[in-house]
């Protein structure tokens, strides 16, 4: 029995390379999460049916462990093997 929904979304991260300075981040995260914000990116967003949704690392760790986990329940729930 299909117990939740099907999340059929995209989202994509920005990463760095592991080990990054924490200085590096620090100077970098609000710049990103300020393009993020603005106008025009939220504008290129829509006509891909998106939309901004700025965070801090924890953040989109939190999202990769959560998608992860809801496409795992879902491939069990196909039976689908793994390849």
């Amino acid at each position: 029995m299909l117990t939740k929904a099907l999340p059929l979304y995209s989202w994509f991260g920005l990463c760095g390379p592991a080990n990054m300075p924490q200085a590096i981040v620090d100077k970098v995260a609000p710049i990103i999460t300020e393009i993020a914000q603005r106008d025009e990116t939220r504008k290129f967003l829509k006509i891909y049916a998106g939309e901004p949704f700025p965070g801090d690392g924890a953040a989109l760790a939190k999202t990769q462990a959560d998608t992860a986990r809801d496409w795992a329940y879902f491939v069990k729930l196909a039976d689908i093997a793994a390849q």
